[in-house]
């Protein structure tokens, strides 16, 4: 039996009803793709622990320092990620407001940076991603 990989993911929820607390409500109930890298092992931010805790609501005490500046600057940083990567490849970027579902693993979620279209019509994802200085 072959992967069949032609199917269209779930529209899960629209991320621009929520507040802050309620979309990290809704990466918990799943896998995502910044979760990936942690859970091989990967990430220099997180350990599996971290991801562990956070998918099942255990909030630990402050054992560190805190990322979350890295991370927010990341996040306000996407746009400008995007900007230059159209720019540069003359291709057109846009937001999709969606969490999507993959519909035969429900546990696999996604939250797209951006959406690019090729020059064929085609849709591609874009993760907007940054270089940050580890300490």
């Amino acid at each position: 039996m072959g992967l069949n990989l032609n199917y269209t993911p779930n529209r899960l929820v629209d991320i621009t009803t929520l507040t802050e607390d309620q979309w990290l409500s809704w990466r918990r109930k799943g896998i995502g793709g910044s979760d990936v890298a942690v859970a091989l092992n990967s990430s220099p931010y997180r350990t599996a622990r971290d991801l562990y805790y956070d998918k099942i609501g255990v909030v630990m005490s402050d054992d560190g320092p805190d990322k979350s500046i890295t991370f927010q600057i990341g996040h306000l940083l996407e746009d400008v990620v995007a900007q230059i990567f159209a720019k540069k490849t003359g291709l057109s970027v846009y937001e999709d407001h969606w969490m999507y579902q993959h519909p035969f693993f429900p546990f696999l979620i996604a939250d797209v940076d951006r959406f690019v279209t090729l020059p064929d019509g085609r849709k591609a994802i874009l993760e907007c991603k940054t270089g940050a200085t580890r300490s």
